[in-house]
């Protein structure tokens, strides 16, 4: 089945795992060199490593910062590790997907990589998820939505059209990298070369919201994790993630989770 096939497809996820992980500079991993993998697998690149994959028909490619590998239940590879940082590398999701009738939904038979499709938003689903997965024996209700969160971002990111991303690609990654300041939109335009109205039109159709409220999302997902990590009030955290009116930022939360931010701490911590 093609990953596009999936959005229309009634599923069910039958074994979820997420790891977070370090990786050991100029080692191998070789457990599925012989021995073929027993689940599919996403692995998203988060640090400045790279990760070379050998197949068995001699083929290799290498994957970095940013990438999204798919592994497919059934391949074997191994894999060698370059430029580690000894402390978190990578996220990998182990799962199984089953139709209704229970018969298991077979994905892209080969291994695949996304290039550059790493995304703020992406991170930050997959990192909730990892937390959920190390409390999985307290709310599994929790942990397989936050899987099937993941893997709708996984599928919006990968089916982007790149007609609309590549003229303003310049653009996006300035705004994801710099989304908690409060730089004009305008800027971002200009650095695509074109105007704002032509920015926005492609962004909405590479991202399905204009850039403003990219950025609010990118905001929102980074206010919850420091609600559940962290003591600081919301007013502490309102600057911190871009906004000087703490009482804009609650408005703003709850109308993204319909939850105000003390409510959402209140409810998540229990």
């Amino acid at each position: 089945m093609n990953f596009t096939h999936l959005e229309k497809t009634n599923f069910h996820c039958s074994f979820l795992e997420c790891h977070k992980q370090a990786w050991t500079h100029n080692s191998e991993w070789t457990s599925y060199q012989h021995n073929p993998r027993p689940n599919n697998a996403f692995i998203l690149i988060c640090s400045d490593m790279k990760m070379k994959f050998y197949l068995p028909n001699e083929k290799s490619f290498v994957a970095q910062k940013g990438d999204l590998v798919f592994v497919p239940k059934g391949q074997c590879y191994s894999v060698a590790f370059f430029n580690t940082s000894n402390q978190f590398d990578s996220y990998t999701v182990n799962f199984l997907l089953h139709d209704p009738f229970g018969y298991e939904i077979v994905l892209n038979e080969e291994m695949q990589i996304f290039k550059n499709a790493f995304d703020n938003i992406l991170f930050f689903v997959v990192e909730e998820l990892f937390k959920a997965y190390l409390c999985r024996e307290n709310n599994q209700i929790k942990l397989l939505s936050l899987f099937y969160s993941f893997l709708d971002t996984v599928l919006s990111l990968i089916s982007h059209d790149s007609r609309y991303y590549y003229p303003i690609k310049k653009g996006v990654e300035l705004l994801i990298n710099e989304w908690n300041e409060n730089t004009k939109l305008e800027y971002y335009a200009k650095q695509c070369d074109m105007d704002k109205s032509y920015f926005y039109k492609l962004f909405k159709l590479w991202s399905g919201v204009s850039p403003n409220q990219y950025r609010n999302q990118l905001r929102v997902t980074a206010a919850k994790d420091l609600l559940l990590n962290t003591n600081l009030s919301v007013c502490e955290i309102a600057p911190k993630i871009g906004f000087d009116d703490p009482y804009y930022f609650s408005r703003l939360f709850k109308k993204e989770t319909g939850l105000s931010p003390a409510n959402y701490r209140k409810r998540n911590l229990l």
